[in-house]
């Protein structure tokens, strides 16, 4: 399959833009590729898996290599202005909705690949919020088995306590390891099952960052640690009692026990029964019952997001409220919906909470609880 005009374009735009980008993600965080093995020079096609950490872990990846892999990106990106042009003519996307299959990508994919470039894929789909590789979407494996090309992994360590998804303050002496590995070569694919190739992505991609840090111990630092915290824990472990957590600099508190604790330069938790926030969320899976029955609420940012037109409308203050399985939305704007008629939550970037419903996609960027808000709609992250 040839390459299009659009395609050439960018190919020279990349190579102009390619080492602004290094010097971006230098600044960004401290960067050290541990190669073993793979040919960042080779010009036939490959899959490029990465574990979801950080949000530049995308550019970190794709600009290792002297042909630049198209990535499969959110749809929602292109709802972003100046992102938008940067995705849609400079960088090779494909867009993806996120909580959905989308055999459009796929296809688009295999187009790519036809055409001699590489692909990049963050299988997990959502990048994490508590240290370790998420759920691996197994159409990735399908779609390997589908290629047959060369399977590569890149493993970031480091990233997601360098910059933590969901917090607010920024952390000193950020540092990533990248692990560069080639995983499958491409002759042995048609000797694999799906189901084994899935076992292999599975094991390739997963990684722990609070177990890194204790044997690493690397100091980050920074003066607003524990901020925006409360977006991704909900009951407290001492009390059980359900958001009623507060953050402020590096403390965290539960104003329903008077439990005090504080992050460390580290990122571990010193005062509540969990120091990290992986087995605090294992531990607060277990209360979804006592979730679904509770009551809460928040302020956010209301947006209307029209993905076909690509655009967004901000409509402004609203209130948000969980309660008797139905999100309540006060403000300027008023309305009810049923949870289990709220088709595909998710939430996007730190705290934007984004789901459909009877044909209206609303994006909502909390001021708290964003987890809570999604957990009630869904077990998937």
């Amino acid at each position: 399959m040839k390459k299009t005009f659009k395609d050439r374009l960018s190919d020279a735009l990349l190579i102009v833009i390619k080492p602004l980008g290094t010097i971006w993600m230098r600044l960004d965080m401290k960067i050290k590729v541990f190669n073993e093995g793979v040919n960042f020079r080779r010009k036939e096609p490959y899959v490029l898996l990465g574990n979801h950490v950080y949000e530049f872990d995308v550019v970190e990846l794709a600009r290792l290599w002297k042909i630049t892999p198209v990535i499969v990106s959110s749809q929602l990106l292109l709802t972003v202005k100046g992102l938008k042009f940067l995705l849609k003519h400079v960088a090779k996307t494909i867009p993806k909705s996120k909580g959905e299959a989308d055999l459009r990508t796929a296809k688009a994919l295999i187009r790519s690949v036809k055409k001699g470039y590489p692909i990049l894929i963050f299988p997990e789909g959502d990048s994490t919020f508590f240290g370790e590789t998420g759920h691996i979407e197994y159409s990735t494996a399908k779609l390997i088995k589908k290629l047959k090309v060369d399977v590569i992994a890149g493993l970031f360590e480091g990233g997601f306590l360098g910059k933590p998804r969901w917090a607010f303050g920024k952390r000193k002496n950020r540092r990533v390891d990248l692990h560069m590995k080639p995983i499958i070569p491409k002759e042995k694919i048609p000797d694999l099952s799906v189901d084994e190739i899935y076992e292999i992505i599975c094991k390739e991609l997963y990684h722990n960052d609070y177990e890194w840090q204790r044997k690493t111990m690397h100091s980050y630092g920074g003066e607003n640690l524990a901020e925006g915290i409360t977006n991704v824990i909900y009951c407290c472990p001492e009390c059980e009692s359900l958001n009623t957590l507060v953050a402020k600099g590096k403390e965290i508190e539960c104003i329903h026990c008077n439990t005090k604790g504080y992050m460390d330069d580290y990122g571990f938790i010193h005062g509540f029964k969990y120091d990290n926030l992986l087995d605090w969320n294992k531990f607060q899976r277990t209360q979804k019952d006592r979730l679904m029955n509770s009551n809460f609420k928040t302020t956010g940012t209301l947006v209307y997001v029209d993905l076909e037109a690509e655009k967004r409308n901000v409509i402004g203050q609203i209130t948000l409220e969980y309660k008797n399985n139905e999100v309540i939305m006060g403000g300027v704007v008023q309305k009810s919906f049923k949870i289990d008629e709220m088709l595909y939550p998710v939430i996007t970037m730190m705290r934007n909470f984004s789901f459909e419903f009877d044909g209206v996609y609303y994006m909502i960027k909390l001021d708290n609880h964003a987890m809570s808000f999604l957990r009630i709609c869904q077990d998937k992250y």
